[in-house]
């Protein structure tokens, strides 16, 4: 996992509007419309071009192909695919016109080429009224005031929350000189016209975003404890429990706990509930996050 979360990413060729596949250690050859389509099916043939230093020629077909037999037509029009990849990726390297192969941008050592975060719609949804009850209310969850040394901070670093309740601790004071490092409670509204639909999806969308926004470029390698339907107060939804660590210039946290909560809790949204604990972390703090995950309950 050291080289990147597998999936489907905004082209590193920069066709706009395509996705292509990174399988933690290697690019597909083909492009996908959609980044919810399933991995693509991969054909090694004896010799073939590199895209980011992948060797294989790659086909994604229709589910109901997938599950077909293969038969001879089949494999005639797969053939004709690899002869194609391997002269549209090989010839140019050998006449030295490298055409459009050798203006794409490299993949980096991080997250492969960003993460795709969903874009807020033009609807805005329902707001709530939340009481002054001593819980933090953040579209319909809640959990207790954790109090000092806890901060409320705006959450505006991805676009993946509205109606936000937030709590941090700042754990690093301004270890880049600017930036610091903190842990984070933080409850919130994932409204279906923004990409959430399903529980798991909504709670993996929120993941990849967290990663392709909070670390930079470095690398990240993801741990799941849990990955599981979850039900809450009634609601059936989905959880994450993940550890991520990592390596970032001038900071002594290598790595954290992150939990994903999210729940079904609207006609047309889902509420959600985010912490990150970093592993050095004082045990006061790590008994704060503890209780406000096993006190979370849906609010009115």
């Amino acid at each position: 996992m050291a080289d990147g979360l597998p999936g489907w990413y905004p082209d590193p060729g920069g066709a706009p509007g395509l996705f292509r596949y990174w399988d933690g250690h290697n690019w597909s050859e083909v492009l996908s419309p959609t980044p919810y389509a399933p991995p693509p099916v991969v054909l090694t043939p004896g010799a073939g071009g590199t895209f980011g230093g992948s060797v294989a020629a790659v086909q994604t077909l229709p589910p109901t192909q997938r599950r077909s037999p293969v038969g001879p037509i089949l494999i005639v029009a797969v053939v004709v695919v690899v002869i194609g990849l391997v002269a549209w990726l090989v010839i140019p390297r050998l006449t030295g016109d490298p055409g459009n192969i050798g203006d794409s941008p490299e993949p980096t050592a991080a997250q492969p080429t960003g993460v795709v975060c969903p874009q807020p719609s033009d609807t805005i949804p329902e707001s709530y009224d939340h009481p002054n009850d001593g819980w933090v209310h953040g579209g319909r969850l809640a959990f207790p005031e954790p109090g000092y040394p806890w901060e409320y901070s705006p959450e505006n670093r991805v676009p993946f929350g509205r109606d936000v309740g937030n709590r941090v601790f700042t754990l690093h004071y301004r270890y880049s000189g600017k930036q610091s490092w903190v842990a984070s409670l933080l409850v919130a509204e994932l409204y279906a016209g923004d990409g959430f639909f399903s529980p798991q999806e909504g709670a993996e969308i929120v993941t990849r975003c967290i990663l392709g926004e909070f670390y930079g470029d470095a690398v990240v390698t993801r741990n799941d404890s849990r990955n599981e339907a979850y039900t809450l107060d009634g609601y059936d939804g989905w959880i994450i429990d993940t550890n991520l660590s990592f390596s970032i210039p001038n900071l002594p946290t290598t790595s954290e706990s992150v939990t994903i909560i999210v729940v079904p809790t609207g006609e047309m949204s889902s509420s959600l509930f985010y912490s990150s604990l970093p592993d050095d972390s004082p045990e006061y703090i790590k008994d704060d996050v503890a209780s406000a995950i096993a006190d979370l309950k849906v609010s009115d």
